[in-house]
Formats: C-alpha cells, structure tokens, sequence
C-alpha cells in the first residue's frame, strides 16, 4: 500500500471509529469502502473485524468486483455492491453501510425514513428510501438499488435496506 492509499485508509479508520464509538454500529458488523482514485480499486473493511478495531493495514485493496488484489484476510461480502456503486456513480469516492440499532427497527416499518428537521431537509433532497434487503427494490414495488444509486439521496442520505442497515456514499473521504 502506498503512501497515497494508506492515508485513504487512515481516513477510513477514523470514520469506522466514529461510527462505532457512537453506537451506530456494534459488533463485527459494517462495512466502510474507498475509492482509490485513477483506478477501478478501492480500499474495504476486511470481513469480520469490527469497525472499532479498523487499523489501516488491516483494509484490503480489491478491484469493483471484489476480487483480492493486496491485503491479508478476506474481503467484505459487501465488497460487490460497494464496487457496483463506484461504476455507477464516478462522483461516489466512499461508501459507509452500518447497521445502526434504530435504523434496523424504523426499516422494518417497510417505511421510508422522513426528513421530519429543518436541518435533514436542508442537506437531504428527499426522504431515505427503505429497501428490501433481499430483492434490492422498495416493498412498493417502486425502484430497486440501481435506479436508487443514481438517485440524489443516496450521496446525501442514503437508503436503508429492510433488516440491513443503512448505505450512504459520497464525493469525498472526509471524516
């Protein structure tokens, strides 16, 4: 890993702790993916660490599709999706997927998240989407996750996925 990609990496640790330390996940669970710019790489969480314990020699270099490129251990399975993504949007540079105990309760609802603050609706264009985890598609019928990919909310709120937790992806690394 090269100086360039590790300091991606360490902008990882540090969004992995945050959410971690604030609850919004626990356990081994959640998944945090970059971008390596000019490539069709990106740096992802190693399966079944926890993001409390991200370091960054412990992220693994895999192309879009998730195949291992460089690292020790084995990638997230969510390491597909996430590559999926960055083909879709070129202006995503970091997907964050955790699977926050509230937001796992309100996507049973089978609901979309409402932006119910002056401020959610000042930095989210529409309400959160609720997907089904298994399908990809709102329990509607209404969109799957490729027509949600390209859709504003997923850069600024992202979508949750019923049972799942919430994705969010973005332009930038910053923490």
């Amino acid at each position: 890993m090269n100086e360039d990609i590790y300091e991606i990496a360490k902008k990882l640790v540090t969004a992995s702790k945050r959410a971690y330390n604030r609850g919004i996940q626990t356990g081994s669970g959640g998944n945090v993916s970059a971008r390596i710019p000019g490539t069709e790489t990106m740096l992802v969480k190693a399966s079944g660490g926890s993001l409390g314990d991200c370091t960054p020699e412990g992220f693994l270099i895999t192309d879009f599709d998730g195949n291992l490129i460089e690292g020790n251990g084995k990638p997230t399975r969510e390491a597909l999706l996430h590559g999926y993504i960055y083909k879709m949007r070129e202006d995503v540079n970091a997907v964050v997927h955790v699977h926050a105990p509230y937001a796992i309760g309100w996507s049973s609802s089978k609901k979309d998240l409402p932006r119910v603050t002056w401020h959610s609706r000042l930095k989210m264009p529409s309400d959160i989407p609720n997907l089904d985890g298994k399908t990809g598609g709102r329990p509607d019928g209404r969109g799957n996750v490729s027509e949600v990919s390209g859709y504003s909310g997923l850069s600024a709120g992202g979508s949750r996925h019923r049972g799942n937790g919430k994705r969010t992806a973005g332009g930038g690394t910053h923490c």
